[in-house]
């Protein structure tokens, strides 16, 4: 129980800080403000959990980019970076093959290494939006942002037994849900705030519209 209250008190400060942190662009950025608030809670109040939470500090920020990121998506990348990659695209280069091939092959390989991963990666996010107003997410998703967020922090607590590791990387993810649920874009069912959501991810957290002005006009009074 202890340590649900925990890691239940630091998903409610990523909360708080996603409301106000606009000028810190990504999830990354919003994760480490948030533990690096609570460090200096626990700091002084409690040890145990400041060494805890420092020793995954890395797992965590990185559970809260990757869920973003679809499981296949990510071999595609660890692919890509792989040494085997090149040795492949070394040895096609070096077969006598007809050059309308050689422009096919080519081709399939974009697909598959870069848009492939973009459409996986679009429908993994499907389930990071939730409506407060009607309980529902996006249609086409099968479950939304609050439900992802809940089974996502109940595996964490289950797996903390196991591996502190995982438990930590997966409460990242859950993280992200919850910062996902504090920005407008995700807090609707209607399809057109996932354009807007995919929109704001160029530059920055969910930086569309609504958040636009609130980053640009909270310090104004009048």
């Amino acid at each position: 129980m202890r340590r649900i209250k925990k890691l239940l008190s630091i998903g409610f400060l990523a909360i708080i800080f996603c409301s106000f942190l606009y000028p810190y662009s990504n999830h990354d950025q919003l994760t480490q403000k948030s533990l690096n608030a609570k460090l200096k809670i626990y700091e002084k109040e409690d040890p145990d959990w400041y060494h805890l939470l420092l020793n995954y500090f890395g797992r965590i920020v990185e559970g809260s980019v990757n869920e973003d990121i679809h499981p296949v998506s990510k071999k595609i990348g660890n692919w890509k970076e792989s040494e085997w990659r090149w040795l492949l695209k070394a040895i096609i280069a070096s077969l006598p093959i007809p050059p309308q091939w050689r422009l096919a092959i080519e081709g399939v390989n974009l697909s598959v290494e870069y848009l492939l991963p973009a459409i996986l990666d679009a429908f993994q996010t499907t389930s990071h939006f939730y409506d407060p107003w009607t309980g529902k997410g996006l249609s086409i998703s099968k479950e939304h942002a609050l439900e992802r967020a809940i089974q996502l922090f109940n595996e964490a607590v289950e797996e903390f037994e196991r591996d502190e590791g995982k438990a930590f990387e997966l409460f990242g993810h859950a993280l992200h849900l919850l910062q996902d649920m504090g920005s407008p874009s995700h807090v609707h069912s209607d399809g057109i705030h996932l354009l807007h959501s995919v929109a704001g991810k160029i530059p920055g957290f969910e930086n569309f519209g609504y958040e636009n002005y609130v980053k640009n006009n909270w310090y104004n009074k009048g």
